[in-house]
């Protein structure tokens, strides 16, 4: 089954204000998430983040959780690795 994929706003600025190479390499690794979502080891984050995942884009890291319910990969926001958790 191939996910689909939803942004929240704040994840919609976030790859606005990348570059035009991260954006692209960005997008190119949530497609392929959404395609392999079933058989990807997803990595899962600690308090206060329970029950959301990162997705490793060179430096960047992408924050997200799935909606089993509607299929939806749900990215809710994204930066590089020295800032998104703070």
């Amino acid at each position: 089954m191939d996910w689909k994929i939803g942004f929240y706003p704040r994840a919609r600025k976030d790859i606005e204000n990348l570059d035009k190479l991260n954006r692209r390499r960005v997008s190119e690794k949530v497609d392929w998430l959404a395609r392999n979502f079933e058989d990807t080891r997803h990595e899962p984050l600690q308090i206060p983040l329970d029950g959301h995942y990162k997705l490793r884009v060179g430096k960047i890291r992408v924050v997200y959780f799935p909606n089993y319910k509607s299929g939806t990969i749900e990215v809710e926001y994204l930066n590089y690795r020295d800032k998104v958790y703070k």
